[in-house]
């Protein structure tokens, strides 16, 4: 499918920023299935503010399984956003890099740890794929996958 592309030789840091870009995307997903793990906790830390606030501890645990959810789905979505980018980028299409940017800006202001480690990462995969040798690369494979697309 890709042989006219694949003629021209993909830069050693492309295929090092595809990983990265991967891992850091493998990372969203394992934070964000493990937050309904911390229902539990988080009720029995809370039950005696729920009470003397005059919120019945039903209703925070229905608050926290539809925030939960709410977080996991956002979490995949952003899994599948990033493999999609990643593999956008690896096949020679140079927009697909400001999406991955974006995605690590939005990371990083999550002031959340571990999601903040991901976007280190994914700012080590941003710096490789503007890096000289992958723009290049990037410009080089664009007429030719145009021409491909142009043969449809």
């Amino acid at each position: 499918m890709d042989e006219d592309i694949d003629v021209i030789a993909r830069p050693r840091s492309a295929d090092v920023a595809f990983g990265l870009t991967l891992a850091a995307a493998a990372a969203v997903l394992v934070v964000s299935a493990l937050i309904p793990t911390q229902i539990g906790p988080t009720i029995a830390q809370a039950r005696a503010g729920a009470v003397a606030n005059g919120v019945s501890v039903a209703a925070l645990q229905h608050g926290l399984v539809l925030l939960s959810i709410t977080f996991v789905v956002i979490g995949v979505v952003v899994t599948g956003l990033l493999a999609l980018f990643a593999f956008r980028v690896h096949r020679g299409h140079r927009r697909a890099r400001i999406g991955i940017v974006i995605i690590t800006v939005l990371l990083a202001a999550t002031l959340d740890g571990q999601l903040i480690l991901a976007a280190v990462v994914l700012a080590v995969a941003d710096v490789l794929m503007f890096l000289p040798p992958v723009a290049s690369w990037l410009r080089s494979v664009a007429p030719k996958r145009a021409l491909k697309l142009g043969r449809r």
